[in-house]
């Protein structure tokens, strides 16, 4: 299934919005619709930077349903939970 450029915007959306709502506003993000293998949405960190670069796949297979908002909430716990480690 291809996502469209709506899907993107939500996905951006939903990041933003989990991104004050965990607290993480001290971070810039950044973001990329551009094809991933395998994979709804992945997530770079720079936490020296203290920078984001959170990417949306164009395409993620046949059969397959993407909900822009819980990828986006998935990435965003990720980015929380980078500071763990």
């Amino acid at each position: 299934m291809k996502t469209t450029k709506a899907d993107f915007n939500l996905f951006k959306k939903a990041f933003i919005a989990w991104q004050n709502k965990l607290g993480l506003t001290q971070y810039d993000a950044y973001f990329e619709h551009v094809k991933l293998d395998g994979l709804y949405a992945q997530v770079y960190i720079d936490q020296m930077g203290k920078t984001v670069a959170a990417r949306f796949n164009t395409d993620i297979g046949a059969g397959l349903v993407s909900k822009p908002e819980d990828d986006a909430k998935h990435e965003a716990i990720h980015l929380l939970l980078s500071r763990l480690s």
